[in-house]
C-alpha cells in the first residue's frame, strides 16, 4: 500500500517536473531544477543507515536510497545520467557524454555541479604530482582528455546494482 501510494505521488511529481523542464532547453538548469524538487519533495534528513522503506515514510536518506531516487527521476524523463560508485559512496552524474553534471545526493548545498576547467586542470595537475600519470601522459594528452579518464574511471554500475548495495548496507 506504501509502495502504490508513494508511486503515484511520484508520478504525479514526475508530470509536473515535466511541464517545468518543458519551459528550457538548458540542460544544467534542468538539472538544478530536477535536485531542487527532490530534495524538498523527497530528503528529508540525512542518515547513514536506513533503506528504501525508510526514504518513502520518513525521508530519511543516504547516499544510496537518494541516488535511486534521482536515478528513478532522470529515468522517468528519459534524462541519460550515469550511477558512480567509490569505495564508500555512490552519486550520479546526469548527461554523463555531455554535460557531466555531478549530481552529489547528499549534499543539499553544494549537491550538483559541472566541472569548471579551473578544477580539471586542478584534478589532473594533482594526479601528475602524485605521479599517477606520467609526465608524458600529461604533456601529450589534453586536460579534458586526462581529466575524463582519470575521474571518470569507475565502471558505472545500473539501478539494479544499486538496489544490490541498498541491500547490503
Amino acid at each position: 500500500a506504501l509502495l502504490a501510494l508513494w508511486e503515484t505521488e511520484f508520478k504525479s511529481n514526475i508530470l509536473q517536473l515535466k511541464q517545468e523542464l518543458e519551459k528550457t532547453s538548458n540542460e544544467p538548469k534542468k538539472v538544478k531544477l530536477i535536485y531542487k524538487t527532490i530534495q524538498d519533495k523527497y530528503l528529508k534528513k540525512y542518515a547513514l543507515k536506513n533503506n528504501f522503506t525508510t526514504l518513502l515514510k520518513e525521508g530519511l536518506y543516504n547516499c544510496v536510497s537518494s541516488t535511486a531516487i534521482y536515478a528513478l527521476t532522470f529515468e522517468a524523463l528519459e534524462i541519460p545520467y550515469a550511477i558512480k560508485e567509490t569505495p564508500n559512496h555512490v552519486f550520479l552524474i546526469a548527461y554523463p557524454n555531455t554535460h557531466q553534471i555531478k549530481v552529489e545526493t547528499t549534499d543539499p548545498l553544494q549537491g550538483y555541479n559541472n566541472f569548471s576547467d579551473d578544477f580539471k586542470k586542478s584534478f589532473v595537475l594533482s594526479l601528475k604530482q602524485a605521479k599517477m600519470i606520467s609526465e608524458d601522459e600529461y604533456n601529450h594528452m589534453t586536460t579534458a582528455v586526462l581529466f575524463d579518464k582519470y575521474y571518470f574511471a569507475e565502471e558505472s554500475i545500473s539501478l539494479t546494482q544499486l538496489a544490490g548495495f541498498q541491500y547490503l548496507n
